[in-house]
């Protein structure tokens, strides 16, 4: 009987995507983790390498009659019991400043987020010294809106598809992407994470883009709306998109702040 072929193929290569993505997300833990288990197990390691060595130079000296084996002689005995323990200690060191290093990349990414309220109070106080008129604060923040969709370029950016029937587009400064919805859809997500906020006390970044139907993002746990500061209030400030596409960006009336203990989003 003739077996029907397999074709491997697009199995090994959704496997290596799944893999690459998965060490992606979650690489620096494992190496953290692989790097302190395979410490211990070489301190295991070490303890009965010492047994080994210690009963293989006892069987030699009393093999040539001496009290003490020369040192060349000794280190030549007993080296290889240590090596498997050394080779680990060394993979083991690696593992753990390799993924110490990814996550104090990933500490620094959280801190440049925490500067975006800061960044945006600056980019708000330089837009002052450029605008005149009755309408001075309307006039910064459109200023500010233009800024965020000229450094964010729609046409170099997935535009996303949120929950709703309507194609309007909106601009989320701080993931910076772009998705089709409409206000209809954003009022009732605001309204519901309200009532979450009021049940829990704060509410996450991650959670609104959730109700929006969007991608969490990595940060996004560690922004929180406050029910202290009160409900969460969405406004809109409109403008084009370096495509000239009307879109509007999401303003908060209460920003969500940096909450450190919320940890970080892998």
């Amino acid at each position: 009987m003739k077996l029907p072929k397999i074709d491997l193929k697009g199995f090994t290569g959704t496997l290596k995507e799944a893999v690459v993505a998965g060490w992606a997300e979650h690489g620096s833990k494992i190496m953290l983790v692989g790097g302190i288990i395979g410490t211990g197990v070489a301190l295991c390691m070490t303890a009965d390498a010492t047994l080994k060595a210690h009963d293989i130079l006892e069987k030699e000296k009393k093999a040539q009659g001496v009290d003490n084996l020369p040192v060349k002689e000794t280190f030549k005995k007993a080296a290889p019991c240590y090596i498997p323990a050394a080779v680990l200690w060394g993979v083991s060191a690696l593992g753990i400043a390799g993924g110490y290093k990814a996550e104090a990349n990933n500490a620094v990414a959280t801190m440049a987020a925490y500067k975006l309220a800061e960044s945006s109070l600056q980019e708000y106080k330089n837009a002052t010294k450029e605008v005149v008129g009755d309408k001075k604060e309307q006039k910064i923040r459109q200023k500010v809106t233009e800024n965020h969709m000229n450094t964010y370029s729609i046409s170099d950016t997935q535009v996303y598809r949120a929950y709703g029937r309507g194609d309007s587009l909106f601009f989320d400064v701080y993931s910076g992407r772009y998705f089709r919805s409409d206000v209809d859809t954003i009022k009732k997500a605001v309204n519901d994470l309200n009532e979450e906020l009021f049940n829990n006390g704060m509410v996450t970044l991650n959670e609104f883009y959730n109700a929006l139907g969007l991608p969490e993002t990595k940060l996004g746990d560690d922004y929180v709306f406050d029910a202290q500061k009160g409900t969460i209030k969405v406004d809109y400030m409109y403008s084009n998109a370096e495509d000239d596409s009307p879109c509007a960006e999401i303003e908060f009336e209460s920003e969500p702040m940096f909450h450190r203990n919320c940890g970080y989003s892998y």
